[in-house]
């Protein structure tokens, strides 16, 4: 029987491609006491990556960023990589270091599906890469 690689669940086309992963991580304060460190989101996301065999390409990070705050230098950077299709997903800790308002991260995977790339919290049951999302 045939399998269904990640990236077909991701299209839902017949290539047998690697997918490629974005990491975001976000604190809201240099001295983040609540939550996980910036360094712990990101190797936990890693980790994750490596158990589903996604490719690491890019590690995004702000430091001392408010959630609220869409203009964020490096989640800007990231939506300019996610337009050029440079990976096909945004891995990230919890849903609130992506995005601190529901309505902001709706319209945000909308935006992110219009250049095929999905989300997927490592710690939530979000992930858009697969029909039940």
């Amino acid at each position: 029987m045939d399998q269904i690689s990640d990236r077909d669940r991701l299209y839902g086309d017949d290539e047998q491609e690697d997918i490629r992963a974005a990491v975001y991580a976000r604190t809201s304060s240099a001295k983040q006491s609540f939550g996980h460190s910036l360094n712990e989101q990101v190797r936990l996301s890693i980790e994750r990556c490596q158990m589903l065999d996604w490719e690491v390409v890019f590690v995004f990070r702000d430091e001392a960023e408010s959630g609220k705050d869409p203009d964020r230098p490096m989640f800007q950077s990231m939506l300019r990589a996610a337009e050029k299709q440079a990976f096909d997903v945004v891995v990230f800790w919890k849903l609130d270091r992506f995005s601190r308002s529901l309505m902001h991260a709706v319209q945000l995977e909308s935006k992110l599906r219009q250049y095929d790339v999905g989300l997927y919290s490592i710690t939530e049951q979000i992930d858009t890469t697969t029909a039940s999302g």
